[in-house]
């Protein structure tokens, strides 16, 4: 989970006290912080990237970026994309998956090739998703 505009206040060896602009003590494991947060030693500001059970415990969900439609569902469309690059392009499944890939997308309002954050690419894994580095909601 992701919190922007976090600022490392102190730490000790062990923890880091944050402050989320609600001028309260938040102490956090340093153990528990992501290797891509920005936020990991005093004086660090930026985006702190901890789990959600500790988010949770330490009553922060109300701080954490709300993730794109296409996040939310990551494990669902990606099953949906390597079942559609699975399949040959005679299959009639094929065209179903398609189906329910733009209906997702209809769903969550997504664009047709919107790039997504985690990927910094259109809605496929890596820019890709399937084989030939086409994505299941492309075809």
């Amino acid at each position: 989970m992701s919190i922007p505009n976090a600022r490392a206040l102190s730490e000790t060896a062990k923890a880091i006290r944050c402050d989320f602009g609600d001028d309260a003590d938040h102490w956090l494991p340093k153990s528990q912080i992501a290797a891509q947060s920005e936020v990991k030693r005093r004086g660090d500001a930026g985006a702190l990237v901890i789990p959600r059970w500790l988010a949770e415990q330490a009553h922060l969900l109300q701080y954490i970026e709300p993730r794109s439609g296409w996040e939310r569902l990551r494990n669902f469309r990606h099953r949906l994309q390597e079942l559609h690059a699975l399949l040959a392009p005679s299959d009639p499944a094929r065209a179903i998956i398609k189906t329910l890939c733009d209906a997702l997308r209809e769903d969550l309002g997504i664009e047709k090739g919107a790039v997504t954050p985690a990927t910094g690419a259109g809605a496929g894994r890596n820019g890709g998703g399937g084989r030939g580095g086409e994505s299941a909601d492309r075809k």
